[in-house]
């Protein structure tokens, strides 16, 4: 599985049509968002935003599609490896020990 950082992960996110149903969103491989929308959502510069999305560009996960769209599209790939992500991150959390669970006390 290829890994997303947490900035990757985030932008993926804001993109989603469907946040929590692969499915309904492998169908709808378009975004309503643009890089300004991710701009405000997240309160990073155009930079990083175009830092991000260059990124994503390069693992195949997905682009803007320019001119008067200007939205971000999702490739299959990119929208199951962050849903993947998502789940193997979700079954981490879960299956981490809690300092309860190994010595017997709260810290």
């Amino acid at each position: 599985m290829l890994k997303l950082t947490e900035m990757e992960m985030t932008l993926v996110h804001h993109t989603l049509n469907y946040k929590t149903d692969r499915d309904s969103q492998l169908s709808d491989n378009f975004s309503d968002a643009t890089p300004k929308d991710i701009m405000k959502k997240t309160g990073w510069s155009r930079h990083q935003v175009a830092g991000v999305l260059s990124s994503l560009d390069e693992k195949n996960i997905g682009h803007v599609i320019p001119e008067e769209y200007n939205c971000i599209y999702l490739t299959e790939f990119g929208i199951n490896t962050y849903f993947d992500n998502l789940e193997a991150k979700e079954q981490n959390t879960a299956s981490e020990p809690t300092y309860l669970d190994l010595y017997g006390v709260v810290a």
